[in-house]
């Protein structure tokens, strides 16, 4: 569910609000703790598409759950939705689109299946 967060925010909504903290259950099979931190952190990356190092702006911790499994453990990532996350698809300079350039993503289209009512 991670890779729905970009661009999912609207600025003027957020304003001066910190933004919301996500709890992501995963699993890792790294042999260290740290192995396994760094493999949660990794993956979650590559969803969100920047980085998740911790600042004074973007809080991150890892925390192991349980054992699932011989050389398997669950995991808990905790990380503040980061800004550049967030509003991923705005326009900085406020200028809107370019000719041919897309800002935004295409909305989902719901399926709705239309059933006529008969008598």
């Amino acid at each position: 569910f991670l890779d729905v967060f970009p661009g999912c925010f609207d600025r003027n909504l957020w304003q001066n609000k910190p933004l919301p903290m996500v709890h992501c259950h995963c699993f890792s099979s790294g042999k260290t703790q740290e192995e396994r931190r760094d493999n949660v952190i990794s993956r979650a990356e590559n969803y969100l598409g920047c980085s998740l190092k911790p600042n004074d702006k973007n809080e991150v911790e890892v925390r192991y759950v349980r054992d699932v499994a011989p050389n398997k453990f669950m995991m808990c990532l905790h990380f503040r939705v980061p800004e550049q996350v967030a509003f991923a698809f705005e326009d900085p300079e406020g200028e809107g689109e370019a000719e041919g350039e897309k800002t935004t993503p295409d909305p989902k289209r719901p399926k709705v299946e239309f059933i006529e009512n008969s008598p």
